[in-house]
């Protein structure tokens, strides 16, 4: 597996933000389909997920509240802003050779078939016909790190999106993202010592 773009962030912490001025309020246009409690908690947990359970690697996620001079910020989009209407989440990343400058994670707000609860506990079963927010997220913040997708279906990479019922403790960080991750952000003193 090789790096989206062959670039990575070449700084040890990624600031991230959450966007809550579009979708979130029902008094606009766009009524968000999750709670922006929800959205908070598992664009949290999806970061942990990528950097909490192993310590080889010297990137963390630092989440702040203002999104002025954020390196990933994250907020809701509308379908017809891009042409698959099959998206749910994207991301952008700001390439400058080697070096991730940016990203941005869109969610997709036109997608009717969001999961409304959180549905982050390992032994939560998704219902049949929607998707969880935790999983898109997940999947996206692996793009942000520069993983691209992954033909294992276990993998966070995964690049097809099911509505089948799924425990979102299934999916994980395979052999193969983590090779990749410690290739370009591993920690010299922690990898050497085991």
């Amino acid at each position: 597996m090789d790096l989206t773009y062959g670039a990575w962030w070449h700084k040890d912490e990624i600031s991230v933000c959450v966007d809550h001025s579009q979708y979130f309020d029902c008094e606009q246009e766009v009524c968000s389909p999750v709670s922006s409690l929800a959205f908070d908690v598992s664009l949290l947990s999806a970061l942990q997920s990528w950097d909490s359970d192993y310590t080889d690697v010297r990137y963390r996620f630092n989440l702040q509240t203002s999104c002025r001079g954020a390196d990933l910020v994250v907020r809701w989009g509308r379908s017809p802003e891009y042409k698959d209407p099959e998206w749910l989440g994207i991301t952008r990343l700001n390439v400058v050779g080697t070096k991730i400058e940016s990203a941005i994670i869109i969610m997709n707000v036109d997608e009717k078939e969001w999961c409304r609860d959180v549905n982050i506990d390992a032994g939560t079963i998704r219902k049949e016909g929607c998707y969880a927010v935790y999983d898109t997220f997940v999947h996206e913040v692996g793009h942000v790190l520069g993983l691209k997708h992954s033909s294992d279906p276990e993998s966070y990479m995964y690049a097809q999106s099911t509505t089948s019922p799924l425990v979102a403790s299934n999916k994980r960080k395979t052999k193969e993202d983590l090779k990749v991750l410690r290739r370009f952000y591993g920690n010299p003193d922690l990898t050497q010592k085991k």
